[in-house]
């Protein structure tokens, strides 16, 4: 919200508003990524950006992401460098997403060398690339115990028609 004669811009969520200057990081990056979308939607825009999980939570880093896949964007075609391995998991429920990981080959020359490699979702050596430990991408939000066999192929079959024709995947035993 622009205020004529001050050079501060209001920000409106929900029914409460607070100079941009108050608000956290997180939402203040959130507004400058996206801004620049919103004013070009009806063009095709190859858009560039270097680590856009600085300042970010995971669930915002979700959230800015699921906004560069809204169909307003859909014309656009984004080049991003990240170290977030929540931007990695991001990727695997999309299909329209490529991820590849650059590095450095090591020689005798001036001039670096680099191997490019496209990345496929079974792939995890590109964490280790990041420097990513297992304790902190292997873990789980869900978990679920089951008592006996029979409630276990029941469960099985409940999450498998749960899940059918969603992007969400649970899988047995990990």
């Amino acid at each position: 919200i622009a205020t004529i004669k001050k050079d501060v811009v209001n920000v409106k969520i929900g029914e409460h508003e607070e100079p941009i200057y108050n608000l956290g990081d997180g939402i203040q990056s959130i507004i400058i990524l996206t801004y620049p979308l919103f004013f070009n939607q009806d063009k095709n825009l190859k858009v560039f950006i270097e680590e856009p999980e600085l300042h970010l939570h995971p669930g915002y880093q979700r959230i800015l992401f699921e906004t560069f896949l809204r169909p307003e964007f859909k014309h656009f075609e984004y080049f991003i460098t990240t170290h977030s391995n929540h931007f990695l998991d991001l990727t695997l429920e999309k299909n329209s997403i490529s991820v590849y990981a650059f590095e450095q080959i090591k020689n005798n020359t001036e001039k670096p060398d680099f191997s490019i490699i496209n990345v496929e979702n079974s792939d995890t050596s590109v964490l280790s690339l990041l420097g990513v430990n297992n304790s902190s991408v292997f873990l789980t939000n869900c978990t679920i115990w089951v008592e006996g066999i029979t409630d276990r192929i029941y469960i099985r079959k409940y999450l498998q028609i749960v899940q059918e024709g969603k992007g969400e995947k649970f899988y047995e035993d990990i």
